[in-house]
């Protein structure tokens, strides 16, 4: 795992128009590898999350395995990917696939 990424949440609060901010705070920082899901597995990832454009893989932290995946984002470089989806392969707490849908 070679990339260095952040995993923020959502502090989002409203503004006097009542229309939501979002403000992000890291909370995790970690190694990962990031992945552009393509063909059939980009197919299948889409099943599970559909607007999934990448993969990204890291170690197990509890802090990201608990509930809250539609407010987190991944931040790399300048690049940020909503997580859309947090999987567990094989249930062993070894390491966490997050389905991703890159920020426009």
């Amino acid at each position: 795992m070679r990339q260095r990424i952040e995993v923020q949440t959502d502090i989002g609060t409203q503004d006097s128009y009542g229309q939501t901010t979002h403000d992000w705070t890291t909370d995790i920082c970690l190694r990962a590898k990031i992945e552009t899901l393509r063909g059939a597995e980009g197919e299948l990832a889409r099943q599970i999350y559909p607007h999934a454009t990448h993969r990204v893989t890291t170690e197990y932290h509890t802090d990201l395995n608990s509930t809250g995946a539609t407010r987190r984002r991944v931040k790399f470089g300048t690049r940020a990917l909503h997580i859309g989806a947090i999987i567990n392969p094989d249930e062993e707490s070894f390491h966490l696939e997050l389905l991703c849908g890159e920020e426009r």
